[in-house]
C-alpha cells in the first residue's frame, strides 16, 4: 500500500491475518502512516521517499489507515482470518477457490453497510456451488 500522489494506493486492500504489508513512500514529501483501529494499532512515524516500512496484520478486522500530516489520505485494510475470501464482482458474483469440503460461515462486508454472515456447506467432491444471499432486512 504505497503513498503516491498524496493518496494511498490502493485505498482498499484485503490481507490474510499474519500477512505483512509494505507501505513505501513514493512521494517527494514525508508522510506519517498510522492506525488506531481495534484490529491493528501502529504508527510508522515520519518517513520520506525511499524509506521502506512494513506492518504485519495479525488479527482479523477492519483497519483504518491514515496520514497524520495529510488529513485527506485515508485507506482501509480488511484483515481476514483465512485465505478463503473473494471480492464481489460488479455483477454480484464471487468465486472462492480450493475450499475444503465442510460446513462454513460466509462473512460479508461492504463499505457503508453492516457486515453479516450466512452458513453454507461445501461438498467434498469439489463441485462448484451457488449461494443465494439472504440479505439482512429482506423477506
Amino acid at each position: 500500500m504505497a503513498q503516491h500522489g498524496g493518496q494511498f494506493v490502493p485505498d482498499f486492500l484485503v490481507v490474510v491475518a499474519g500477512q505483512t504489508v509494505s507501505m513505501p513512500n513514493e512521494d517527494e514529501v514525508a508522510h506519517n502512516v498510522y492506525s488506531s483501529s481495534e484490529a491493528k494499532q501502529f504508527n510508522l512515524g515520519f518517513y520520506a521517499k525511499g524509506d521502506p516500512k512494513t506492518v504485519t496484520f495479525d488479527r482479523p478486522g477492519l483497519v483504518d489507515v491514515r496520514c497524520l500530516l495529510h488529513q485527506a489520505m485515508r485507506a482501509e485494510i480488511l484483515v481476514v482470518p483465512t485465505p478463503y475470501y473473494a471480492r464481489v464482482a460488479p455483477d454480484g458474483s464471487f468465486h472462492i477457490r480450493n475450499v475444503p469440503g465442510g460446513a462454513f460461515s460466509l462473512s460479508f462486508w461492504g463499505d457503508g453497510m453492516a457486515s453479516f454472515e450466512q452458513g453454507i456447506t461445501v461438498p467434498s467432491d469439489g463441485k462448484p456451488i451457488s449461494v443465494s444471499l439472504a440479505l439482512p432486512g429482506s423477506p
